[in-house]
C-alpha cells in the first residue's frame, strides 16, 4: 500500500502512531495519493480504529475518496469569483 501514498515515510509513521494509540484517526483529512500510473490525485481520508473485546487496537479501517472533480469545481468557482470581482 505504501507505493500509493505521496510521502511514504511520513505515512508509515502516522500509521504506526495510530496503531500504538499515540495519534488519533483522521476524519476529513485531505491527502495526495498515487495511482498505478504514478500520477497523483487529491483524496479525502476517513479512518476508524479497530479494537478487540479488550479494547486493544487491532487495525485501522481507512476509506479513501478521490476528490479530483470536487477540487476542479472549487478551482473553477474561485477563478469565476476573481473574474467577477475584477469586472
Amino acid at each position: 500500500m505504501w507505493k500509493f501514498v505521496g510521502d511514504e515515510e511520513t505515512s508509515q509513521q502516522r500509521v504506526l502512531g495510530k496503531l500504538k494509540g499515540i495519534l488519533l484517526p483522521e476524519i476529513g483529512a485531505e491527502r495526495l495519493y498515487r495511482r498505478k500510473d504514478l500520477t497523483t490525485f487529491p483524496a479525502l481520508v476517513e479512518e476508524i480504529i479497530l479494537r478487540d473485546v479488550k479494547d486493544n487496537i487491532i487495525g485501522i479501517l481507512t476509506t479513501i475518496q478521490d476528490i479530483t472533480i470536487r477540487k476542479r469545481v472549487e478551482e473553477s468557482c474561485g477563478k469565476a469569483k476573481k473574474y467577477m470581482n475584477h469586472s
